[in-house]
């Protein structure tokens, strides 16, 4: 069986750790390493982990308070050597064929390359009934642009190749909004192959808790909307920023350009009406493009 190491970070997770840890331990068809980190928690989080652990079903470590983003990428700088890796929550439930069903998609790429999966989500309540039976449709592949302006993964859907690993391993930002996002991109900028898996092998558990939902609360959707684009610095031109700088040698002169346009737009003009003029500077969305422009224009992004 292909040996796949699980990376996941914990805080306070208590309440549904448990059921989640028990759903990677029963994964069916392949070699389950599971690595954990736990942020800081102040329940009974770690004394959980510690419990799995000693029965051999995982190991796990601690560190300072990194928030989400950058404890998972600490996971992978950690993560032993694999073939294959996944991320994982610490509070949903995955179907017993997940990891296999992505593994035998990715088998079929090139591994000299970078390769990543994702999938759908069924999202649910608390108790694990069905809100709706799956989350919003995926596109296969962006492009650079669109992968800069819109977020088309969900972490936790996500399986990828040791190659891919190994270019994440090549610079470590100073800054990532969000380890799934930064993860496409690298998969992108490096040539990779995306496979966008319309079905769902995962239960996105839905609670009061959750630091990123998926049901659409409107009120909570266009507060976070708003914050986005007032907060400064931007995260998505400093994202952007990172990118340029760790994997520019990756990139073509078109996408290396529009990286740099995206870094530095508020410090030059031309760059400013480059991304608004030009219709590369786009997504498959259109009110996603709009809300960009409009960032653009008044250096919000």
């Amino acid at each position: 069986m292909e040996k796949i190491c699980v990376l996941m970070s914990t805080y306070n997770g208590e309440k549904y750790l448990d059921e989640q840890i028990q759903s990677i331990i029963n994964q069916e068809g392949v070699n389950v390493q599971l690595l954990v980190r736990d942020d800081g928690s102040t329940d009974h989080t770690t004394q959980i982990l510690q419990k799995y652990q000693d029965n051999g079903f995982l190991n796990w470590y601690t560190g300072e308070s990194k928030g989400c983003a950058m404890s998972f990428m600490d996971l992978i700088d950690r993560a032993p050597e694999c073939e294959y890796y996944a991320f994982s929550d610490q509070d949903d439930w995955w179907e017993p064929k997940k990891l296999l069903v992505a593994l035998n998609r990715l088998s079929s790429f090139d591994k000299s390359k970078s390769a990543l999966y994702f999938s759908r989500t069924e999202l649910v309540d608390s108790d694990l009934r069905t809100i709706k039976q799956r989350s919003r449709r995926l596109f296969q592949k962006l492009n650079i642009p669109a992968a800069l302006i819109i977020n088309n993964v969900g972490g936790l859907t996500m399986v990828f190749n040791r190659y891919l690993v190994e270019r994440l391993r090549e610079y470590h930002p100073g800054y990532v909004s969000m380890h799934d996002s930064w993860v496409y991109k690298v998969c992108l900028v490096t040539g990779g192959q995306i496979f966008a898996d319309e079905d769902s092998y995962v239960k996105y558990r839905q609670h009061g808790n959750n630091v990123l939902g998926g049901t659409k609360n409107y009120k909570r959707t266009w507060t976070r909307r708003i914050k986005n684009i007032t907060d400064a610095p931007c995260y998505r031109s400093r994202g952007a920023k990172e990118l340029r700088v760790g994997y520019g040698t990756y990139m073509n002169d078109k996408d290396k350009k529009m990286v740099t346009a995206l870094s530095d737009y508020k410090k030059k003009m031309r760059y400013r009406l480059y991304l608004l003029l030009n219709p590369r500077a786009s997504t498959p969305f259109l009110f996603y493009t709009l809300y960009f422009k409009l960032a653009v224009l008044f250096g919000l992004f």
